[in-house]
């Protein structure tokens, strides 16, 4: 799991906030129970590793229009919840639309809805869920919208306005439910005539996808995060052996989802902004 956080974090100050965890930590956190001077893992335990027998999964899709009568795409993710929200999360990436924002001669690459948001909203769904049910977090992606669905009621002390927030450039998200489940709808970026994304603040993105790969798309993230990326990061980023992240540059490079900056120890890759 400390691996995988890792693998979350955009620069060196997360990543140093990335702590191990003890068995006492564990303990005071309900994932190991003592009995009789020894530990036993508890369902917590089960969700978080995917061991023990307990069911969870987290089911994603994509459809045609905005109802589910003609779905595109299909996956049910098991395992380790933690790999579940990561699963989720990648998949809706891959399926929304990656654009830029056009100021002045500058281009920035943007998702149509902000990663950060969705990321969060599947991490809640997959905290707040009720696990006595055997229902499953249902992740939808529409023409219009994202829906995600979870089993179960509100949290205790929590209402459906307090759980009301705003995404960037975006429609108010609808929070629907709380009594049996709770579903949440996030609306897409509007899409126009010439494939681009149009802004309420009068921005123009054009809409494009991720690369195809999972050590492609890492990069590109990290690009998109931190401006710039260099061989020496990809090597730590991948965790691959520097001819190894050459390679996997070049190849982006060759494909137009990166441009090369610099020379010799100087050179950096950049978003590539000609078109794709």
């Amino acid at each position: 799991m400390k691996e995988q956080a890792i693998k979350n974090v955009y620069n060196e100050e997360q990543k140093a906030a990335v702590k191990d965890v003890g068995r006492q930590q564990l303990r005071y956190r309900g994932v190991l129970i003592e009995h009789e001077g020894k530990d036993h893992p508890s369902n917590a335990y089960a969700i978080l590793t995917g061991c023990g027998g307990l069911h969870v999964a987290t089911q994603c899709g994509v459809f045609k229009g905005t109802t589910k009568e003609v779905f595109v795409d299909r996956r049910e993710y098991t395992g380790p919840i933690w790999e579940q929200i990561e699963e989720a999360f990648q998949f809706v990436l891959r399926n929304i639309h990656l654009g830029a924002d056009i100021v002045g001669i500058y281009r920035h690459d943007i998702y149509e809805i902000p990663p950060d948001a969705i990321r969060e909203l599947i991490i809640n769904a997959a905290v707040h869920r009720s696990y006595l049910d055997h229902g499953n977090i249902q992740v939808a992606v529409y023409d219009n919208r994202l829906e995600i669905t979870s089993p179960g009621k509100l949290p205790m002390g929590q209402t459906l306005e307090r759980m009301k927030v705003k995404a960037a450039g975006l429609r108010e998200p609808e929070f629907i439910g709380g009594e049996v489940d709770l579903r949440i709808n996030i609306y897409r970026g509007q899409i126009d005539g010439t494939n681009s994304i149009q802004h309420s603040t009068g921005g123009t993105r054009t809409a494009g996808k991720l690369p195809i790969t999972e050590q492609g798309q890492q990069i590109y993230k990290y690009v998109l995060g931190n401006g710039s990326i260099s061989t020496a990061q990809a090597v730590e980023l991948l965790g691959v052996k520097q001819r190894r992240a050459r390679e996997i540059l070049g190849k982006m490079v060759d494909n137009c989802w990166l441009r090369k900056e610099g020379a010799s120890r100087s050179t950096v890759y950049v978003i590539n902004t000609e078109s794709r």
